[in-house]
Order: C-alpha cells, then sequence, then structure tokens
C-alpha cells in the first residue's frame, strides 16, 4: 500500500474538481496524490492503480456508470484499497450498485472542500465513511428496483409499449385510439400487464413503474 501519509488515486471527468482536491489533500499533508486522466478505459484505470498502489481510490460514478464499469470497483476494492464514488447527487442506482460492488461511500461533488477532506482522511484512517444505515437503506432500495425490473422484462413487447403509454398518462381509450385496436383488447392487455407485474391497479403499475426508473432511458 501507500507511503507513511497514504495514498489517493483520484479519477474524475470533472478536471477542476479533481486538481483542487488534490491540491488540498497535498497542502493539508493527509495524503500523496495521483490524478489520472479519465478519458481512460477501465483495463488502463486498474493498471494505473495497479501502479500508485492507492489506499483510496476516488473515482467518478459517471465513468462507472457510462462505460459499464462497475465491476472495476469490485476490482478495485480486490486490491485492498477503500473506494470512495465522486458523485452529483442524480446517479443513485449508479451509486447503489457501486456501494453493492464494494464501495466505502460516496463524496458528493457540492460539499465544502473540508468535507471532502475529512471524508477523505476518514477512508485512510479505516474508519467510516458511510453510515450503515444509510448503505442498508440504498441497497434495500436497489434490491427493490431490480426485483420490479425483473417484472417489467417479463413483458412481451406489445404490452411493453401499452405499458409505457399507460406511464406516459394515456388512459385505455386514447391508447386503443393510438394503436388503432379495439378497447377491449387494449383492457385484456392491460390485466395481463398487472398480473404481471403483481398490482391491482394501473396506478400502482405506472407507479411502480417511475420508482424503478422504467422504461430505461
Amino acid at each position: 500500500m501507500g507511503g507513511e501519509l497514504g495514498s489517493v488515486l483520484i479519477v474524475d471527468d470533472h478536471d477542476l474538481l479533481a486538481e483542487a482536491l488534490a491540491l488540498a489533500l497535498r497542502v493539508a499533508d493527509i495524503a500523496d496524490v495521483h490524478v489520472t486522466e479519465p478519458e481512460l478505459d477501465p483495463g488502463a484505470i486498474r493498471r494505473v492503480a495497479d501502479e500508485v498502489d492507492p489506499d483510496v481510490v476516488l473515482i467518478s460514478i459517471d465513468l462507472v456508470a457510462r462505460s459499464s464499469s462497475v465491476p472495476l470497483v469490485g476490482q478495485l476494492v480486490d486490491t485492498g484499497a477503500t473506494v470512495l464514488l465522486l458523485t452529483g447527487g442524480r446517479d443513485r442506482w449508479a451509486v447503489a450498485e457501486g456501494v453493492e460492488a464494494g464501495a466505502a461511500g460516496v463524496i458528493l461533488r457540492l460539499l465544502p472542500l473540508d468535507t471532502m477532506l475529512e471524508m477523505v482522511q476518514h477512508a485512510l484512517e479505516g474508519r467510516c465513511v458511510m453510515s450503515p444505515s444509510a448503505r442498508h437503506e440504498l441497497l434495500r432500495e436497489l434490491r427493490e428496483r431490480n426485483e420490479a425490473a425483473g417484472r417489467f422484462a417479463d413483458l412481451t413487447n406489445v404490452e411493453a409499449q401499452v405499458m409505457a403509454l399507460l406511464v406516459e398518462g394515456l388512459s385505455a381509450e386514447e391508447i386503443a385510439n393510438r394503436r388503432y385496436v379495439a378497447l377491449n383488447t387494449v383492457r385484456s392487455e392491460i390485466k395481463t400487464i398487472l398480473k404481471k407485474l403483481d398490482v391491482h391497479s394501473q396506478r400502482e403499475a405506472t407507479a411502480l413503474a417511475r420508482s424503478s426508473d422504467w422504461p430505461p432511458t
């Protein structure tokens, strides 16, 4: 692992924040800091981590989500590094998947710099960065979301199209008119959708879709 001060690797596509955080960590004499290029692919990031051998890795959740590299979080954790996710706060499910993969906590980019430094220092000292209750709640929501996604995956293409129109707020009659089919046909399809989703009303179905970020964008 790193030297006496501890070693921190920063991988972030927000250059100004990465450099400001690195400078602050150095000035405060908290850690030796290495900042790598955000354009690197997951394999290259892993190679840099192998060379630097950091105690703590700060990695942008935007990079993790965009490159589908959530497994990278687990790989970094397996090296013995403590991984903290950098986020603007809008990528809740990507953050949850990162935490599930082993990330020790989350740093919001909008936090004061002093707070960020304190969180990094806690990570270097092996102290808790995310409370157990917050972790438990986040992972519970992720499990529920994944379970719901599994139900939506059971819908046929036609049923998924009907469900998407329900989410848009269309009534059964409006859906029938748009699709040029009989109203009874749409009602039958909706009945099947509700059964597959294990809900009792269109309102429950649309609420489940919205809470699960369905349909995926």
